[in-house]
Protein backbone atom coordinates (compact mmCIF):
# COMPACT_ATOMS: atom_id res chain seq x y z
CA UNK A 1 0.00 0.00 0.00
CA UNK A 2 1.52 3.32 -1.15
CA UNK A 3 0.24 6.48 0.57
CA UNK A 4 1.38 10.09 0.40
CA UNK A 5 2.79 10.67 3.92
CA UNK A 6 1.32 14.20 4.12
CA UNK A 7 -2.08 13.98 2.43
CA UNK A 8 -2.58 10.22 2.90
CA UNK A 9 -3.77 10.00 -0.71
CA UNK A 10 -3.05 6.77 -2.56
CA UNK A 11 0.07 7.21 -4.68
CA UNK A 12 2.28 5.33 -7.08
CA UNK A 13 0.77 2.17 -8.47
CA UNK A 14 -2.15 2.49 -6.02
CA UNK A 15 -3.12 6.00 -7.23
CA UNK A 16 -6.04 4.59 -9.24
CA UNK A 17 -7.73 3.64 -5.96
CA UNK A 18 -8.03 7.26 -4.71
CA UNK A 19 -11.35 8.21 -6.31
CA UNK A 20 -12.86 4.86 -5.47
CA UNK A 21 -11.76 5.28 -1.85
CA UNK A 22 -13.27 8.77 -1.62
CA UNK A 23 -16.63 7.48 -2.83
CA UNK A 24 -16.49 4.49 -0.50
CA UNK A 25 -15.41 6.64 2.45
CA UNK A 26 -18.21 9.14 1.82
CA UNK A 27 -20.92 6.50 1.55
CA UNK A 28 -19.70 4.43 4.51
CA UNK A 29 -19.40 7.56 6.73
CA UNK A 30 -22.79 9.14 6.00
CA UNK A 31 -24.65 7.47 8.88
CA UNK A 32 -21.96 8.38 11.39
CA UNK A 33 -21.75 11.95 10.05
CA UNK A 34 -25.50 12.45 10.33
CA UNK A 35 -25.52 11.00 13.83
CA UNK A 36 -22.59 13.21 14.88
CA UNK A 37 -24.27 16.35 13.43
CA UNK A 38 -27.47 15.61 15.37
CA UNK A 39 -25.43 14.91 18.51
CA UNK A 40 -23.49 18.15 18.09
CA UNK A 41 -26.71 20.17 17.66
CA UNK A 42 -28.16 18.57 20.80
CA UNK A 43 -25.02 19.39 22.81
CA UNK A 44 -25.06 23.00 21.57
CA UNK A 45 -28.72 23.33 22.57
CA UNK A 46 -28.25 21.71 26.02
CA UNK A 47 -25.35 24.02 26.88
CA UNK A 48 -27.78 26.94 26.57
CA UNK A 49 -28.75 26.12 30.15
CA UNK A 50 -25.16 26.87 31.18
CA UNK A 51 -25.45 30.37 29.70
CA UNK A 52 -28.08 31.29 32.29
CA UNK A 53 -25.64 30.58 35.13
CA UNK A 54 -22.29 31.58 33.68
CA UNK A 55 -23.28 34.60 31.55
CA UNK A 56 -26.72 35.80 32.64
CA UNK A 57 -26.10 39.27 31.23
CA UNK A 58 -25.12 37.88 27.85
CA UNK A 59 -27.38 34.86 27.70
CA UNK A 60 -29.59 36.26 24.94
CA UNK A 61 -26.51 36.96 22.82
CA UNK A 62 -25.28 33.43 23.54
CA UNK A 63 -28.67 31.96 22.68
CA UNK A 64 -28.75 33.96 19.45
CA UNK A 65 -25.40 32.45 18.45
CA UNK A 66 -26.55 28.97 19.42
CA UNK A 67 -30.07 28.88 18.02
CA UNK A 68 -29.84 31.41 15.19
CA UNK A 69 -26.44 30.44 13.79
CA UNK A 70 -24.96 27.17 15.02
CA UNK A 71 -28.01 24.89 15.14
CA UNK A 72 -29.33 26.11 11.74
CA UNK A 73 -25.89 25.47 10.22
CA UNK A 74 -25.88 21.94 11.67
CA UNK A 75 -29.41 21.41 10.33
CA UNK A 76 -28.35 22.65 6.89
CA UNK A 77 -25.38 20.24 6.86
CA UNK A 78 -27.70 17.39 7.85
CA UNK A 79 -30.09 18.21 4.99
CA UNK A 80 -27.22 18.56 2.49
CA UNK A 81 -26.06 15.03 3.38
CA UNK A 82 -29.22 13.70 1.70
CA UNK A 83 -28.51 15.54 -1.55
CA UNK A 84 -26.53 13.37 -3.98
CA UNK A 85 -25.08 16.37 -5.76
CA UNK A 86 -23.22 17.54 -2.64
CA UNK A 87 -20.86 14.55 -2.62
CA UNK A 88 -18.01 16.39 -4.31
CA UNK A 89 -18.26 19.40 -1.96
CA UNK A 90 -19.44 17.73 1.22
CA UNK A 91 -16.06 17.88 2.99
CA UNK A 92 -15.91 21.58 2.24
CA UNK A 93 -19.40 22.01 3.69
CA UNK A 94 -18.35 20.10 6.83
CA UNK A 95 -15.29 22.31 7.24
CA UNK A 96 -17.41 25.47 6.77
CA UNK A 97 -19.91 24.37 9.42
CA UNK A 98 -17.12 23.35 11.80
CA UNK A 99 -15.28 26.68 11.37
CA UNK A 100 -18.51 28.66 11.82
CA UNK A 101 -19.23 26.64 14.96
CA UNK A 102 -15.73 27.38 16.22
CA UNK A 103 -16.18 31.10 15.43
CA UNK A 104 -19.45 31.12 17.35
CA UNK A 105 -17.76 29.48 20.34
CA UNK A 106 -14.93 32.04 20.19
CA UNK A 107 -17.52 34.82 20.15
CA UNK A 108 -19.13 33.34 23.25
CA UNK A 109 -15.71 33.12 24.93
CA UNK A 110 -15.12 36.81 24.28
CA UNK A 111 -18.61 37.78 25.47
CA UNK A 112 -18.42 35.71 28.66
CA UNK A 113 -17.14 37.05 31.92
CA UNK A 114 -13.43 36.33 32.61
CA UNK A 115 -14.27 33.79 35.30
CA UNK A 116 -16.53 31.85 32.91
CA UNK A 117 -14.27 31.82 29.88
CA UNK A 118 -12.54 28.59 30.93
CA UNK A 119 -15.84 26.70 30.56
CA UNK A 120 -16.51 28.13 27.11
CA UNK A 121 -12.88 27.45 26.14
CA UNK A 122 -13.51 23.77 26.91
CA UNK A 123 -16.31 23.91 24.37
CA UNK A 124 -13.85 25.12 21.75
CA UNK A 125 -11.57 22.18 22.59
CA UNK A 126 -14.56 19.86 22.20
CA UNK A 127 -15.33 21.34 18.77
CA UNK A 128 -11.75 20.75 17.54
CA UNK A 129 -11.67 17.15 18.80
CA UNK A 130 -15.24 16.56 17.54
CA UNK A 131 -14.31 17.73 14.04
CA UNK A 132 -11.13 15.64 13.82
CA UNK A 133 -12.69 12.42 15.05
CA UNK A 134 -16.48 12.01 15.26
CA UNK A 135 -17.35 14.15 12.22
CA UNK A 136 -15.20 11.79 10.06
CA UNK A 137 -13.37 14.59 8.28
CA UNK A 138 -10.40 13.48 6.22
CA UNK A 139 -7.03 14.33 7.70
CA UNK A 140 -6.20 17.17 5.32
CA UNK A 141 -9.62 18.81 5.83
CA UNK A 142 -9.73 18.23 9.57
CA UNK A 143 -6.24 19.67 10.00
CA UNK A 144 -7.16 22.79 8.02
CA UNK A 145 -10.36 23.30 10.02
CA UNK A 146 -8.63 22.76 13.40
CA UNK A 147 -5.82 25.21 12.72
CA UNK A 148 -8.22 27.77 11.22
CA UNK A 149 -10.16 27.73 14.51
CA UNK A 150 -6.96 28.03 16.54
CA UNK A 151 -5.73 30.97 14.43
CA UNK A 152 -9.11 32.67 14.77
CA UNK A 153 -8.84 32.32 18.53
CA UNK A 154 -5.28 33.65 18.61
CA UNK A 155 -6.25 36.72 16.55
CA UNK A 156 -9.25 37.42 18.72
CA UNK A 157 -7.23 36.91 21.93
CA UNK A 158 -4.45 39.21 20.73
CA UNK A 159 -6.94 41.99 20.09
CA UNK A 160 -8.88 41.57 23.34
CA UNK A 161 -9.23 45.01 25.03
CA UNK A 162 -10.34 43.78 28.47
CA UNK A 163 -6.93 42.93 29.94
CA UNK A 164 -7.41 39.21 29.54
CA UNK A 165 -5.39 39.01 26.33
CA UNK A 166 -2.32 37.48 28.03
CA UNK A 167 -4.47 34.73 29.57
CA UNK A 168 -6.20 34.04 26.29
CA UNK A 169 -2.90 33.93 24.43
CA UNK A 170 -1.77 31.34 26.99
CA UNK A 171 -4.90 29.36 26.25
CA UNK A 172 -3.99 29.53 22.57
CA UNK A 173 -1.03 27.26 23.33
CA UNK A 174 -3.43 24.71 24.80
CA UNK A 175 -5.65 24.95 21.74
CA UNK A 176 -2.60 24.42 19.51
CA UNK A 177 -1.77 21.26 21.45
CA UNK A 178 -5.37 20.11 21.09
CA UNK A 179 -5.15 20.76 17.35
CA UNK A 180 -2.01 18.60 17.15
CA UNK A 181 -3.76 15.82 19.09
CA UNK A 182 -6.73 16.11 16.75
CA UNK A 183 -4.37 15.91 13.75
CA UNK A 184 -2.80 12.73 15.08
CA UNK A 185 -6.20 11.17 15.76
CA UNK A 186 -7.51 12.19 12.34
CA UNK A 187 -4.34 10.89 10.66
CA UNK A 188 -4.63 7.55 12.42
CA UNK A 189 -8.36 7.20 11.69
CA UNK A 190 -7.98 7.96 7.99
CA UNK A 191 -4.90 5.79 7.64
CA UNK A 192 -6.75 2.85 9.22
CA UNK A 193 -9.72 3.51 6.94
CA UNK A 194 -7.48 3.51 3.87
CA UNK A 195 -5.72 0.38 5.07
CA UNK A 196 -9.05 -1.39 5.59
CA UNK A 197 -10.25 -0.26 2.16
CA UNK A 198 -7.00 -1.41 0.54
CA UNK A 199 -7.20 -4.81 2.22
CA UNK A 200 -10.82 -5.21 1.12
CA UNK A 201 -9.85 -4.39 -2.47
CA UNK A 202 -6.98 -6.89 -2.28
CA UNK A 203 -9.36 -9.49 -0.88
CA UNK A 204 -11.90 -8.78 -3.63
CA UNK A 205 -9.16 -8.98 -6.22
CA UNK A 206 -7.92 -12.23 -4.72
CA UNK A 207 -11.42 -13.68 -4.73
CA UNK A 208 -11.93 -12.62 -8.32
CA UNK A 209 -8.60 -14.16 -9.30
CA UNK A 210 -9.54 -17.36 -7.47
CA UNK A 211 -12.95 -17.44 -9.16
CA UNK A 212 -11.42 -16.82 -12.58
CA UNK A 213 -8.72 -19.40 -11.93
CA UNK A 214 -11.32 -21.93 -10.80
CA UNK A 215 -13.30 -21.35 -13.99
CA UNK A 216 -10.17 -21.82 -16.08
CA UNK A 217 -9.21 -24.91 -14.11
CA UNK A 218 -12.64 -26.43 -14.54
CA UNK A 219 -12.44 -25.83 -18.29
CA UNK A 220 -8.97 -27.33 -18.45
CA UNK A 221 -10.01 -30.28 -16.30
CA UNK A 222 -12.91 -31.05 -18.62
CA UNK A 223 -10.68 -30.80 -21.68
CA UNK A 224 -7.90 -32.85 -20.17
CA UNK A 225 -10.32 -35.44 -18.82
CA UNK A 226 -11.51 -36.04 -22.33
CA UNK A 227 -7.92 -36.31 -23.54
CA UNK A 228 -6.95 -38.58 -20.63
CA UNK A 229 -9.85 -40.91 -21.29
CA UNK A 230 -8.73 -41.16 -24.88
CA UNK A 231 -5.07 -41.69 -23.93
CA UNK A 232 -5.76 -44.05 -21.05
CA UNK A 233 -6.20 -47.07 -23.29
CA UNK A 234 -2.97 -46.30 -25.13
CA UNK A 235 -1.11 -45.84 -21.84
CA UNK A 236 -2.42 -49.16 -20.56
CA UNK A 237 -1.04 -50.93 -23.59
CA UNK A 238 2.24 -49.02 -23.35
CA UNK A 239 2.63 -49.82 -19.63
CA UNK A 240 2.06 -53.48 -20.35
CA UNK A 241 4.76 -53.30 -23.02
CA UNK A 242 7.11 -51.52 -20.62
CA UNK A 243 6.54 -54.17 -17.98
CA UNK A 244 7.60 -56.78 -20.46
CA UNK A 245 10.63 -54.67 -21.42
CA UNK A 246 11.57 -54.20 -17.75
CA UNK A 247 11.32 -57.93 -17.15
CA UNK A 248 13.53 -58.56 -20.16
CA UNK A 249 15.99 -55.91 -18.91
CA UNK A 250 16.07 -57.45 -15.44
CA UNK A 251 16.73 -60.85 -16.97
CA UNK A 252 19.55 -59.33 -19.03
CA UNK A 253 21.06 -57.67 -15.94
CA UNK A 254 20.89 -60.92 -13.99
CA UNK A 255 22.45 -62.76 -16.90
CA UNK A 256 25.27 -60.22 -17.11
CA UNK A 257 25.86 -60.45 -13.36
CA UNK A 258 26.08 -64.21 -13.63
CA UNK A 259 28.48 -63.90 -16.57
CA UNK A 260 30.59 -61.42 -14.62
CA UNK A 261 30.76 -63.74 -11.63
CA UNK A 262 31.62 -66.62 -13.91
CA UNK A 263 34.38 -64.52 -15.46
CA UNK A 264 35.71 -63.58 -12.03
CA UNK A 265 35.63 -67.24 -10.99
CA UNK A 266 37.55 -68.27 -14.09
CA UNK A 267 40.12 -65.50 -13.57
CA UNK A 268 40.56 -66.68 -9.97
CA UNK A 269 40.99 -70.28 -11.11
CA UNK A 270 43.47 -69.29 -13.82
CA UNK A 271 45.49 -67.29 -11.31
CA UNK A 272 45.47 -70.29 -8.96
CA UNK A 273 46.70 -72.50 -11.77
CA UNK A 274 49.51 -70.04 -12.56
CA UNK A 275 50.46 -69.93 -8.87
CA UNK A 276 50.50 -73.73 -8.72
CA UNK A 277 52.68 -73.93 -11.82
CA UNK A 278 55.11 -71.45 -10.26
CA UNK A 279 55.16 -73.62 -7.12
CA UNK A 280 56.01 -76.72 -9.19
CA UNK A 281 58.84 -74.89 -10.94
CA UNK A 282 60.18 -73.67 -7.58
CA UNK A 283 60.75 -77.28 -6.52
CA UNK A 284 63.13 -77.74 -9.41
CA UNK A 285 65.16 -74.60 -8.62
CA UNK A 286 67.98 -74.79 -6.09
CA UNK A 287 69.22 -71.21 -6.38
CA UNK A 288 67.70 -69.25 -3.46
CA UNK A 289 67.58 -65.94 -5.34
CA UNK A 290 65.66 -67.54 -8.17
CA UNK A 291 63.32 -69.21 -5.69
CA UNK A 292 62.79 -65.79 -4.07
CA UNK A 293 61.74 -64.31 -7.40
CA UNK A 294 59.22 -67.12 -7.91
CA UNK A 295 57.93 -66.68 -4.35
CA UNK A 296 57.37 -62.96 -4.90
CA UNK A 297 55.57 -63.67 -8.15
CA UNK A 298 53.37 -66.16 -6.32
CA UNK A 299 52.40 -63.65 -3.63
CA UNK A 300 51.54 -61.03 -6.26
CA UNK A 301 49.37 -63.51 -8.08
CA UNK A 302 47.76 -64.49 -4.79
CA UNK A 303 46.90 -60.85 -4.03
CA UNK A 304 44.90 -60.69 -7.26
CA UNK A 305 43.42 -64.15 -6.78
CA UNK A 306 42.19 -63.23 -3.31
CA UNK A 307 40.49 -60.15 -4.72
CA UNK A 308 38.55 -62.11 -7.36
CA UNK A 309 37.69 -64.78 -4.82
CA UNK A 310 36.09 -62.15 -2.59
CA UNK A 311 34.31 -60.54 -5.55
CA UNK A 312 32.82 -63.89 -6.52
CA UNK A 313 31.46 -64.49 -3.02
CA UNK A 314 30.14 -60.92 -2.49
CA UNK A 315 26.75 -59.60 -3.58
CA UNK A 316 28.21 -56.55 -5.36
CA UNK A 317 30.48 -57.45 -8.28
CA UNK A 318 31.50 -53.82 -8.78
CA UNK A 319 33.12 -53.05 -5.41
CA UNK A 320 35.03 -54.83 -2.67
CA UNK A 321 35.32 -54.59 1.11
CA UNK A 322 38.96 -53.55 1.62
CA UNK A 323 38.87 -54.48 5.29
CA UNK A 324 38.29 -58.19 4.69
CA UNK A 325 40.44 -58.30 1.55
CA UNK A 326 43.53 -56.63 3.05
CA UNK A 327 43.26 -58.53 6.34
CA UNK A 328 43.26 -61.89 4.54
CA UNK A 329 45.99 -60.80 2.09
CA UNK A 330 48.31 -59.46 4.80
CA UNK A 331 47.99 -62.61 6.88
CA UNK A 332 48.76 -64.86 3.88
CA UNK A 333 51.78 -62.83 2.72
CA UNK A 334 53.12 -62.68 6.26
CA UNK A 335 52.82 -66.46 6.71
CA UNK A 336 54.54 -67.03 3.34
CA UNK A 337 57.77 -65.42 4.54
CA UNK A 338 57.63 -66.17 8.28
CA UNK A 339 57.66 -69.93 8.66
CA UNK A 340 58.39 -71.64 11.97
CA UNK A 341 59.35 -68.41 13.76
CA UNK A 342 57.61 -66.13 16.20
CA UNK A 343 60.18 -63.31 16.27
CA UNK A 344 57.92 -61.13 14.07
CA UNK A 345 54.29 -60.29 14.70
CA UNK A 346 51.63 -58.77 12.46
CA UNK A 347 48.88 -56.39 13.63
CA UNK A 348 46.15 -54.69 11.59
CA UNK A 349 43.88 -51.71 12.12
CA UNK A 350 41.55 -51.62 9.16
CA UNK A 351 38.50 -49.38 8.74
CA UNK A 352 35.50 -50.68 6.85
CA UNK A 353 36.04 -49.14 3.40
CA UNK A 354 34.49 -50.17 0.07
CA UNK A 355 36.38 -49.50 -3.16
CA UNK A 356 35.97 -50.21 -6.85
CA UNK A 357 37.83 -53.20 -8.36
CA UNK A 358 39.92 -51.01 -10.67
CA UNK A 359 41.78 -49.48 -7.72
CA UNK A 360 41.54 -52.45 -5.36
CA UNK A 361 43.92 -54.54 -7.52
CA UNK A 362 46.82 -52.02 -7.42
CA UNK A 363 46.16 -51.47 -3.71
CA UNK A 364 46.49 -55.19 -3.01
CA UNK A 365 49.76 -55.31 -4.95
CA UNK A 366 51.01 -52.31 -2.93
CA UNK A 367 50.26 -54.16 0.33
CA UNK A 368 52.01 -57.23 -1.02
CA UNK A 369 55.16 -55.29 -1.98
CA UNK A 370 55.41 -53.20 1.19
CA UNK A 371 54.71 -56.14 3.50
CA UNK A 372 57.25 -58.28 1.66
CA UNK A 373 59.87 -55.51 1.94
CA UNK A 374 59.22 -55.13 5.67
CA UNK A 375 59.61 -58.85 6.30
CA UNK A 376 62.75 -59.15 4.15
CA UNK A 377 64.68 -55.98 5.03
CA UNK A 378 63.39 -54.39 8.26
CA UNK A 379 64.55 -57.15 10.62
CA UNK A 380 67.94 -58.57 9.56
CA UNK A 381 69.40 -61.57 11.39
CA UNK A 382 67.31 -62.69 14.30
CA UNK A 383 65.97 -59.21 15.14
CA UNK A 384 62.43 -59.30 16.55
CA UNK A 385 59.74 -56.75 15.92
CA UNK A 386 56.25 -55.89 14.73
CA UNK A 387 54.73 -55.02 11.37
CA UNK A 388 51.51 -53.03 11.30
CA UNK A 389 48.95 -52.59 8.49
CA UNK A 390 46.58 -49.59 8.79
CA UNK A 391 43.63 -48.46 6.67
CA UNK A 392 41.54 -45.39 7.46
CA UNK A 393 39.20 -42.94 5.71
CA UNK A 394 38.63 -39.30 6.64
CA UNK A 395 36.85 -36.55 4.69
CA UNK A 396 36.82 -38.61 1.49
CA UNK A 397 40.56 -39.43 1.65
CA UNK A 398 41.72 -43.04 2.11
CA UNK A 399 45.12 -43.77 3.65
CA UNK A 400 46.91 -47.15 3.58
CA UNK A 401 50.05 -47.48 5.70
CA UNK A 402 52.57 -50.29 6.31
CA UNK A 403 54.75 -49.58 9.36
CA UNK A 404 57.44 -51.49 11.23
CA UNK A 405 59.79 -50.89 14.16
CA UNK A 406 62.81 -52.39 12.39
CA UNK A 407 66.16 -50.88 11.41
CA UNK A 408 64.66 -48.25 9.11
CA UNK A 409 65.98 -47.05 5.76
CA UNK A 410 69.72 -46.86 5.21
CA UNK A 411 71.39 -43.41 5.05
CA UNK A 412 71.15 -41.77 1.62
CA UNK A 413 68.38 -44.11 0.51
CA UNK A 414 66.92 -43.30 -2.93
CA UNK A 415 63.68 -45.07 -3.62
CA UNK A 416 64.01 -44.36 -7.37
CA UNK A 417 67.35 -46.16 -7.59
CA UNK A 418 67.42 -49.67 -9.14
CA UNK A 419 67.00 -52.45 -6.58
CA UNK A 420 65.58 -50.13 -3.94
CA UNK A 421 63.47 -52.82 -2.28
CA UNK A 422 60.62 -52.71 -4.85
CA UNK A 423 59.58 -49.15 -4.01
CA UNK A 424 59.62 -47.95 -7.67
CA UNK A 425 56.91 -50.54 -8.35
CA UNK A 426 54.93 -49.25 -5.35
CA UNK A 427 55.31 -45.68 -6.60
CA UNK A 428 54.07 -46.68 -10.05
CA UNK A 429 51.05 -48.48 -8.56
CA UNK A 430 50.39 -45.47 -6.35
CA UNK A 431 50.34 -43.15 -9.38
CA UNK A 432 47.99 -45.59 -11.11
CA UNK A 433 45.30 -44.99 -8.44
CA UNK A 434 46.01 -41.25 -8.28
CA UNK A 435 47.61 -41.39 -4.84
CA UNK A 436 50.61 -39.94 -3.03
CA UNK A 437 53.33 -42.01 -1.31
CA UNK A 438 55.25 -40.76 1.73
CA UNK A 439 58.11 -42.32 3.73
CA UNK A 440 58.61 -41.62 7.43
CA UNK A 441 59.38 -43.24 10.77
CA UNK A 442 62.14 -43.15 13.35
CA UNK A 443 63.03 -45.76 14.36
CA UNK A 444 61.71 -48.18 11.80
CA UNK A 445 59.91 -47.21 8.64
CA UNK A 446 56.38 -46.16 7.65
CA UNK A 447 55.15 -46.04 4.06
CA UNK A 448 51.79 -44.29 3.51
CA UNK A 449 49.68 -44.20 0.37
CA UNK A 450 46.89 -41.59 0.34
CA UNK A 451 44.27 -41.13 -2.39
CA UNK A 452 40.81 -39.65 -2.76
CA UNK A 453 37.68 -41.74 -3.07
Amino acid sequence: MHLNPFTLAFSGGDGLLENEFLDDHYLSSLKEIRASVVLGAVIIALFAVVDSYLAPAEKFTMWTIRFAVLIPMATLLLLLSYWKGIRRYFHLAQVAVLVITGAGCIAMILRAAPEARAVYSSGLILIVIFGCTVLRLRFIWGTGAAWTIVMMYELSAAGSPDGQGIVQLGNAFIFGAVAVIGMIASYSIERDARKGFFLRKQLEKGREDVRRTNDELETRVRERTEVLEHVNAELTEEIAGRHKAEEALQNTVLEKEMLLKELQHRVKNNLAIISSLLGLEMRKITDEKARQVFREAQTRIYSMSTLYDQLFSSGDPGSIDLRGYLDKLAATVFRTYIVGSDRLSLSTELARVSLDVKRAVPLGLIVNELLTNAVKYAFPGERAGEIRVELLEEDGRITLAIADNGVGLPPGFDMNAPGSMGLPLVKMLCEQIGGEMTLSGTPGNRVSVTFTR
